[in-house]
């Protein structure tokens, strides 16, 4: 228990990164050779109300690894100084990537 402590923050961004991963290849699997627009967003009762490119999905999915790569130097930075906020980041990072893939694969079951 203790070595899963140790490394806790290190496990939270491999997962996000692991999340990623998983959201490049069904962008790739799914959207890379769709030519029209897709749906981006979509609210229930009214219907679509953004539609956008394939590229839409994908800078999603670039913004993702920017606040990953950003939080993950912050929390090792952070962490001789205060390992709680490391920890905060990490959970925070791994979160913003779980809700970045349901996005994916809510544009890809929509489309």
């Amino acid at each position: 228990m203790n070595a899963v402590q140790k490394h806790a923050d290190g496990i939270l961004f491999g997962t996000a990164a692991f999340f990623l991963v998983i959201g490049f290849s069904l962008y790739y699997v799914k959207l890379a050779d769709v030519q029209n627009l897709i749906v981006i967003h979509f609210v229930k009762g009214r219907g679509a109300d953004v539609l956008g490119g394939k590229e839409d999905a994908l800078k999603m999915l670039f913004v993702g690894t920017g606040i990953t790569v950003m939080n993950a130097f912050l929390a090792g930075i952070l962490r001789d100084r205060n390992p709680v906020i490391a920890r905060f980041a990490g959970i925070f990072t791994f979160l913003i990537t779980l809700l970045i893939c349901i996005a994916i694969l809510a544009i890809i079951t929509v489309n």
